[in-house]
């Protein structure tokens, strides 16, 4: 119990580092890893003094924001420096709107787990989340006839039988 506040904290602080993967495999393509080595230095750096600053009062939490913490500035380094270098759309509003969608599968599927405590709590959670999060999705008009193409393609990977389900279900997100 006492490690469920640290690994939540790690998970969600997680997130940032996982959109790393595009500016640094554009930057690396295009010869600009000289700016990749000194951010990281300059990262780690922050790494390693949140960590002498939190971890000695607040153990392994204290890492958890220190490490999360860091990968975050890295992130928001890479992509700003990404979309400075390149001038790239990053289609902010239409992310501003995924992101308001998953804060409310976030507090859909918290408060479902708090009303029911149990394994039955975690599926209904999981599933009402996932309602919540399609329903938002459909709301804000954050996918369009594009994405609704993308999601057809990957549907032909489907049974014959589900395909139709599946179509009807893209058509509903991105009609």
């Amino acid at each position: 119990r006492p490690m469920i506040p640290v690994l939540a904290v790690a998970a969600m602080l997680a997130i940032p580092k996982a959109l790393t993967a595009a500016p640094i495999n554009l930057l690396v393509t295009t010869a600009n890893q000289g700016f990749l080595i000194v951010w990281w230095c300059v990262c780690g750096a922050i790494d390693v003094a949140l960590d002498i600053l939190l971890t000695p009062r607040h153990g392994a939490l204290g890492a958890a924001v220190a490490n999360g913490t860091a990968q975050t500035v890295a992130a928001i380094g890479l992509w700003l420096y990404a979309w400075r270098l390149f001038h790239l759309d990053l289609r902010l509003k239409a992310f501003a709107r995924i992101a308001v969608s998953g804060l409310g599968m976030a507090a859909a599927a918290a408060c479902v787990s708090r009303a029911i405590p149990n394994s039955a709590g975690l599926a209904a959670a999981i599933l009402s989340g996932a309602l919540v999060w399609f329903v938002l999705l459909r709301w804000t008009g954050v996918l369009d006839s594009s994405d609704a193409q993308r999601f057809l393609h990957i549907g032909h990977a489907l049974p014959q039988r589900f395909r139709p389900a599946w179509k009807a279900f893209v058509n509903l997100l991105a009609p």
